[in-house]
């Protein structure tokens, strides 16, 4: 498994960071209030994968480390605009 060594909420964003001290290839599942509207590793576009209502997958490589950055509308209005 990983290691989440940061982890900060705001009202519409979510910043984390993995040090994995390795390569290796995973997935995060999040539960989230509204669809993302950006995601990215490292600075890089991340794919977002609904997998439910309001569940949401992110699959990446990590390169020993990774800080991973996802925002959704800041309010559930804007996401069903």
């Amino acid at each position: 498994g990983g290691e989440v060594t940061a982890w900060s909420v705001s009202r519409h964003t979510l910043q984390f960071q993995i040090q994995l001290g390795r390569v290796a290839e995973g997935a995060v599942r999040l539960a989230l209030p509204a669809p993302p509207c950006e995601a990215r590793l490292d600075g890089r576009p991340l794919a977002v994968i609904a997998e439910g209502e309001n569940v949401y997958r992110l699959q990446f490589t990590v390169r020993h480390s990774a800080d991973v950055f996802v925002e959704w509308p800041s309010s559930l209005e804007q996401a069903t605009a």
